[in-house]
């Protein structure tokens, strides 16, 4: 059975998928290129932040990410492609991007999958009106999507990650503080929709959770299910 990941609140089905979702951005740019799509960034933001060694990886900022050819024989016309990272001192650091989606994630991945489950029904009601009237435009792609159920909600600006901070923040919490429960099985919401994975344990912090969600609902967008995940929803 194939293992479903969450890299901020965007949800793969598959660590395949997951790991399609970083080989397009590296795929995307010429070796050497920072990565300059805010998309992008926001993506491999959320990524280092399911490191095991993520404060390593963010050293005293992250100024941007590049693409570097990772063969051994830099001559080879077909490069192995990864991922670096350039911290703000100029420092540059390898990130095995593809790494964080095969371990059990970080603390903090895990509470974003956990929030991003919380507030499943206000981004499935902002879905649904925005189809009120009709077809809407990919915000990825900029493809009419005609079918409801071929669209999701994603967090964009601010990214996900983000989110979850100023949240923490707003409520005097860091990520270590907040249990979770573990769904044994899919729990069914009172839309029918069914989450799995984790929630969280503390009720009351999870109705502050949606208080907040709720009041702060202008960064979410419109997006193919099949459009690439590498912007933060």
């Amino acid at each position: 059975m194939a293992k479903s990941v969450w890299i901020g609140d965007r949800y793969f089905a598959s660590q395949a998928a997951a790991k399609d979702g970083v080989r397009a951005i590296w795929n995307a740019y010429e070796i050497g290129a920072p990565v300059t799509d805010e998309r992008d960034i926001a993506f491999l933001t959320d990524l280092v932040e399911m490191h095991h060694d993520a404060k390593a990886k963010t050293g005293p900022g992250i100024d941007h990410f590049v693409v570097v050819n990772t063969s051994k024989d830099r001559n080879w016309r077909k490069p192995n492609r990864g991922i670096w990272i350039r911290h703000a001192d100029g420092v540059e650091i390898e990130f095995s991007a593809l790494k964080p989606i095969d371990g059990p994630g970080s603390p903090k991945s895990r509470l974003s999958g956990a929030l991003a489950n919380e507030a499943r029904e206000l981004t499935g009601g902002f879905r649904e009106a925005a189809f009120a009237a009709g077809a809407v435009k990919c915000w990825v792609t900029g493809e009419l999507i005609d079918d409801i159920n071929d669209a999701e909600a994603r967090h964009i600006d601010p990214s996900f990650g983000r989110f979850v901070d100023v949240f923490l923040n707003s409520v005097g919490l860091a990520v270590e503080d907040v249990e979770l429960e573990d769904l044994q099985e899919p729990l069914q919401l009172p839309s029918g929709r069914r989450i799995s994975g984790h929630r969280l344990k503390d009720r009351t912090l999870a109705d502050a959770w949606l208080a907040y969600h709720r009041e702060h609902m202008d960064g979410l967008r419109i997006c193919s299910s099949n459009a690439p995940r590498t912007g933060n929803l």
